[in-house]
């Protein structure tokens, strides 16, 4: 059974792939894809049919913190200022 849910979301930038889910976890696009399909990740099917994941819940899924700017912003990758500090 899958845990899909239907909603609209205003910014693709907390939006994930399944390879960047995989590329995060260091685990294969296909697995990542699997446990999306058995439920075990949460994920959503855009429209067209395509897997996503939203950042937060898949930080929150693996346990990770997510590190913030000094505004309150998710930072980029390696940096301590999130893309509208920079």
């Amino acid at each position: 059974m899958t845990n899909h849910h239907n909603v609209v979301y205003s910014s693709m930038d907390n939006l994930m792939t399944p390879n960047e889910v995989a590329e995060l976890l260091r685990l294969h696009p296909r697995t990542i894809k699997r446990k999306a399909n058995e439920g075990d990740i949460p994920s959503i099917r855009l429209k067209n049919g395509q897997l996503r994941f939203l950042k937060e819940k898949v930080y929150e899924w693996a346990g990770i913190e997510e590190k913030r700017c000094k505004c309150g912003n998710p930072t980029m990758p390696e940096s301590e200022f999130c893309k509208e500090c920079i």
